[in-house]
């Protein structure tokens, strides 16, 4: 099954989720925009690009939700004069949550791919791609009945001695 089908399904079942959910439990959708600082470590190499990160979701139960990230990279790192970039993340989430007044403690368990552009003089220009079971955990404070602010890590992906992982802040907007 390719990553396009994979998430389409997910999407789609969440969706199916979310109508079957009961009024009382679920709430307004939500998006957020966060800046995003990845750290990609490999071996011998460690660069840290920037992105950009578009997330959405909804509740569809009263400690459970779901949600779908992108982000592209904004800022590139260089290391061993190859530079190197995010192109593009995708990724769908299970968020269990905990809520204590304002603050919501949440966890994030899904699948996510990204793909990162290498630019070097030695060997070129290439893509990697990757894939894997992805996690995280963040917390989000309400500024009032629609807005809301977010800070996360997330473990992008581990796949052998290949790891990605990101410290994410933001703000959070409720339909």
């Amino acid at each position: 099954m390719s990553l396009q089908k994979l998430l389409t399904a997910i999407i789609l079942s969440s969706g199916v989720l979310a109508a079957s959910a009961s009024a009382r439990d679920a709430e307004k959708p939500y998006v957020g925009v966060d800046f995003t600082m990845l750290q990609l470590e490999d071996v011998g190499i460690d660069v840290e690009p920037y992105a950009l990160r578009v997330r959405g979701g909804s509740v569809i139960a009263k400690y459970l939700a779901v949600e779908a990230h992108a982000a592209a990279g904004v800022s590139s790192d260089t290391v061993q004069g190859a530079r190197i970039n995010l192109n593009s993340l995708y990724a769908v989430y299970l968020r269990p949550q905990v809520s204590l007044g304002a603050l919501h403690v949440y966890g994030l368990v899904g699948y996510g791919y990204l793909n990162i552009a290498v630019k070097d003089s030695t060997f070129g220009s290439y893509d990697q791609d990757e894939s894997d079971f992805t996690f995280g955990a963040g917390a989000q404070l309400d500024l009032g009945s629609n807005w809301a602010v977010n800070a996360s890590y997330i473990q992008q992906l581990k796949v052998e001695d290949f790891q990605v992982d990101s410290l994410n802040a933001g703000v959070v907007y409720r339909f």
